[in-house]
């Protein structure tokens, strides 16, 4: 493997983190269901470290657990800080206690979110749930009055919120007692009915739909429904909007993903009411969108304690994953995309890819390597196969090895459903029944007990 000395702007945050190889699991927390309860919680994770120290892993990957709100999509989040209620461990519930110190504490420390959300939550409730551009003017936006009004009934949920803190710094703590690393996410985009949008409009444009144009994958791009950044309002407000999210987010989390990280490059923007195809970038210039990115990562390297790894798959500018190379950015490299596209699609070797890199054989918005294996090849995946393909993946010259959970399950048949597409997390740009409704066969106590997925996830590295 070839030596890789972090450059200046990132070098103290890899130094945290150590400049070695990791392993790890992706972990999409509602799937990992325990005997008593039908939907994973941060207990599930606490229960999961000592497994993971055998293993011989070094890092849990967590797609976002961010508020929802209504939606199970953890990517359409009513908060940038917020942590999912439906997380919190059913015996970790408590009846409000105003007088506990380490809540008023919390309520300190964490205000500069924590009111404007718990109002926010307050005011749905009172308005029946309705998006909140349909409340009284009045209630259109925060202010302290109209919190110091509502406040009895906002402490209701910094409270659950002040539960879930401990419940995960707790699970930071025994992490670290492990030497395994947390890796949050960190979505881009929030949902245009949130805490974000109504406390910040001036953030935000909502004139234009965020997605993606038309690629070999989907025809008709793809229309997400979030609102744009207003790059300027941002950087003229010296990203502060950006640098308190990572400051939550150091709470828990060792390093974090950046979804989609070109958008901080350019975004694909929709009007209101036309197709996904009928969208166009903004900026649409190079000589605008390139320094626009370069500033927003310099911002978000130079006031965190925490790495950035990107993902930056599918279409991506050249120049982008320059600025992520200069930087000491991990980008993302999934084996079967890794190709000489030029020269007829030859597979790159996995020995070949960049240090800076995060090697993974699938995501949650991917088909599962079994889906893809079978289309590509024509006949199953067996066994052997899959073996070699997770090993080879955790043998790449990146430095970061980390793949979804069910991908290890499924060396064994009894861990995974008899349909492949059950086994799929998400296929993004598209409405169903079955988009983040995920859950693992077994229940964690029977992964936990499983002796040969420990022996052969022990083998791969």
């Amino acid at each position: 493997m070839s030596a890789f000395t972090p450059p200046p702007m990132s070098q103290d945050l890899w130094h945290k983190i150590g400049v070695q190889q990791h392993h790890g699991v992706n972990i999409f927390l509602p799937s990992l269901k325990r005997r008593n309860s039908l939907q994973g919680d941060i207990l599930s994770l606490k229960m999961l470290l000592p497994w993971l120290k055998k293993t011989g892993f070094d890092v849990i990957q967590l797609l976002p657990i961010n508020d929802s709100g209504t939606d199970i999509s953890p990517y359409n989040i009513v908060s940038a800080h917020a942590l999912n209620p439906g997380l919190l461990p059913p015996e970790s519930l408590k009846p409000l206690d105003k007088e506990d110190p380490d809540f008023k504490k919390f309520q300190q420390t964490s205000a500069y979110w924590l009111r404007p959300y718990c109002l926010f939550k307050v005011l749905k409730e009172k308005n029946s749930q309705k998006a909140f551009w349909e409340w009284p003017q009045e209630e259109q936006g925060y202010n302290d009055l109209l919190y110091l009004e509502y406040q009895e009934k906002a402490l209701a949920y910094a409270y659950t919120q002040y539960l879930l803190h401990k419940e995960m710094k707790e699970l930071q703590e025994e992490a670290s007692s492990l030497h395994i690393k947390l890796m949050g996410d960190l979505p881009i985009l929030v949902s245009p009915d949130s805490a974000e949008v109504w406390q910040h409009p001036a953030l935000f444009d909502k004139r234009y739909d965020a997605g993606a144009p038309p690629d070999y994958y989907e025809q008709e791009g793809q229309c997400w429904g979030f609102p744009l950044h207003r790059f300027e309002a941002m950087q003229e407000d010296n990203f502060t909007w950006w640098k308190e999210r990572l400051k939550t987010a150091s709470f828990y989390y060792n390093l974090y993903r950046i979804d989609h990280v070109v958008g901080l490059f350019r975004l694909w923007a929709i009007p209101k009411g036309k197709k996904a195809k009928e969208g166009f970038f903004i900026p649409s210039e190079q000589s605008v969108w390139l320094p626009q990115g370069q500033i927003f990562l310099k911002a978000l390297l130079e006031d965190s304690p925490l790495l950035p790894i990107a993902e930056d798959l599918g279409v991506i500018p050249p120049e982008v994953r320059s600025t992520l190379t200069e930087d000491g950015i991990p980008g993302t490299k999934v084996p079967r995309w890794e190709r000489y596209w030029d020269q007829g699609g030859a597979f790159i070797s996995l020995k070949d890819y960049p240090v800076c890199s995060l090697t993974t054989v699938s995501t949650h918005d991917s088909q599962t390597l079994q889906e893809w294996w079978s289309k590509e090849n024509n006949r199953p995946l067996d066994q052997a196969t899959r073996f070699e393909l997770l090993r080879e993946s955790h043998q790449s010259s990146s430095l970061f090895h980390i793949n979804l959970l069910g991908e290890y399950l499924a060396l064994f048949k009894e861990l995974v459903y008899n349909e492949d597409t059950l086994e799929r997390i998400n296929i993004p740009g598209h409405l169903n029944n079955t988009n983040w409704r995920y859950r693992t066969k077994p229940f964690l106590e029977e992964i936990l007990e499983h002796k040969e997925l420990l022996r052969l996830m022990q083998k791969m590295i």
